[in-house]
Formats: C-alpha cells, sequence, structure tokens
C-alpha cells in the first residue's frame, strides 16, 4: 500500500469518526423532538431540557443515539465502492452500534458501569474488527505464504 493511500485511509477515517459523534448527538436530537420533548446540540452533545413522560419513548430516546448512527453507517458502507471505505464504515458502525446499546441499557437501569465500559468495549470491537480484516486480506496472505514458504 503507498503511503497516499495510507494516508488518504487515515484522513477517511478520522473524518467519518468526527462526523459519527455529530450524527450520534443528532439522532439523540430528532427521537427527543419526534417523541414530544425538548433539547438542543451544544458543543456537540444533546442537552436534553425535557424528556418524554412515557418511559418507552423516553428509552427510545437513550437507544437512538448509537443505534441511529450504526444504521446510517451501515447504509453508507451498502452504497460505497471502495472496499476500504467499506473497511472504516463497518468499523465505525460497529463502534456506534455497540455503544448504542449500552448508553441506551446504561440511561435506562441508571447504571454508570455500562456507560463506564461502553467506549473502550467499543472501541476494541472496532479494532479488532480491523485487525480481522488486516488479516484475511489477500496482501497480507501472500506475504504471509511467502514467508512461512521460505
Amino acid at each position: 500500500m503507498s503511503r497516499i493511500k495510507l494516508i488518504h485511509l487515515v484522513f477517511s477515517f478520522l473524518l467519518l469518526y468526527l462526523a459519527s459523534t455529530a450524527i450520534h448527538e443528532y439522532c439523540h436530537l430528532i427521537t427527543l423532538i419526534s417523541m414530544g420533548g425538548h433539547g438542543y446540540i451544544y458543543f456537540n452533545k444533546c442537552i436534553i431540557l425535557d424528556l418524554p413522560q412515557n418511559i418507552l419513548a423516553r428509552d427510545l430516546v437513550y437507544f437512538s443515539g448509537g443505534l441511529g448512527c450504526s444504521l446510517f453507517f451501515l447504509l453508507l458502507r451498502i452504497m460505497e465502492e471502495d472496499s476500504e471505505n467499506k473497511v472504516i464504515t463497518t468499523m465505525i458502525s460497529i463502534k456506534e452500534g455497540t455503544y448504542g446499546i449500552l448508553e441506551g441499557l446504561s440511561f435506562s437501569f441508571n447504571n454508570n458501569t455500562l456507560l463506564v465500559i461502553s467506549i473502550p468495549l467499543s472501541l476494541v470491537l472496532m479494532s479488532s474488527y480491523l485487525v480481522y480484516k488486516l488479516f484475511t486480506s489477500e496482501i497480507v496472505l501472500s506475504s504471509l505464504k511467502k514467508i512461512l514458504l521460505r
């Protein structure tokens, strides 16, 4: 892989990763408003002024950030043609899906421990997918064959 391609991949990942934080918070806000609550975005954080009274609607607001963002990146993956960008969008989707489930459970059950472990766990799963894709790529497999057959 050329140096320019690697720089492009890193830049693409960072750009999409930063965008995912904004998309995550806007998914919370859109769901909050559609369920009858009130809030706004301030410094890339959804500030909730008034939660819906319905428990199911409240839980939907809690889960909507990560799961909505994960769905967005899965749809982006389907539309993407470049295989490297598919890996990036899948990684972010895995991270957001994992974080979204644990974030929703954390707020639903008022358990901060789940929120604390959600960030490292989602990053570990995202990195694991990257390692898996690296070690199953043709370039790495052909290099390993050459090394082992010497």
